[in-house]
């Protein structure tokens, strides 16, 4: 967006918060992004892309925008603590955040290191490995099955003992000969010595 709109003319300000570039920061490397046949660091990637958007005139700060008031049309209204922005037109690009399970210190050890949030990201890493999803929803089971793809097998650990995805896709699920479903179930923990290599299961019903 940056990109566009500076070379449009129109000195955008973009405001990164206090980590600029979001999940792709912590993407060790990138093989899915065109014009980088050897892959690419994520956050080598990230810096290029502020780069090239510096160039075309967007300005970039490390400031959380947490109050608005869009009331006046051509007159809009943004904070960051008390210091207050007035501009004609904003572009929401707030990306996604991955949802950490607290595990403590262990979570943070192994992320990108076996441990992920993006199955279509990150899941040719783990051709003809055995690898488990977290979850029960739509997502969950989406996941899973792009997984099954690469994946020799794939375990879905769900807290209770049903599914919240939707019908078509529990059946998709529990028609797929590479998945299996582990009910009831939480990861407690997380090991290995450099990458991931296991995990620790609880029953939520026996403990």
């Amino acid at each position: 967006a940056g990109i566009y709109a500076g070379r449009a003319g129109l000195s955008p300000l973009i405001f990164g918060g206090p980590v600029s570039g979001g999940q792709l920061t912590q993407t060790s490397d990138v093989e899915n992004f065109p014009g980088f046949p050897d892959g690419i660091m994520g956050n080598e990637l990230i810096e290029k892309m502020q780069q090239q958007a510096e160039k075309m005139g967007a300005r970039f700060v490390s400031k959380t925008i947490d109050k608005v008031d869009f009331s006046r049309e051509k007159e809009l209204k943004i904070w960051s603590g008390e210091e207050e922005f007035v501009t004609k037109a904003i572009i929401l690009a707030t990306g996604a955040e991955a949802i950490w399970l607290n595990l403590g210190k262990n979570e943070e050890r192994f992320w990108g290191k076996g441990y992920t949030a993006c199955a279509t990201c990150d899941g040719p890493f783990f051709r003809d490995k055995v690898v488990g999803v977290i979850g029960g929803g739509d997502s969950a089971c989406e996941e899973a099955m792009f997984l099954t793809k690469f994946c020799k097998e794939v375990h879905i650990f769900v807290r209770r003992d049903e599914m919240r995805a939707s019908k078509p896709m529990r059946d998709r699920v529990e028609k797929n000969d590479k998945i299996t479903i582990i009910w009831n179930s939480s990861i407690d923990d997380l090991h290995g010595e450099n990458l991931l290599e296991k995990v620790s299961v609880k029953n939520n019903k026996t403990g």
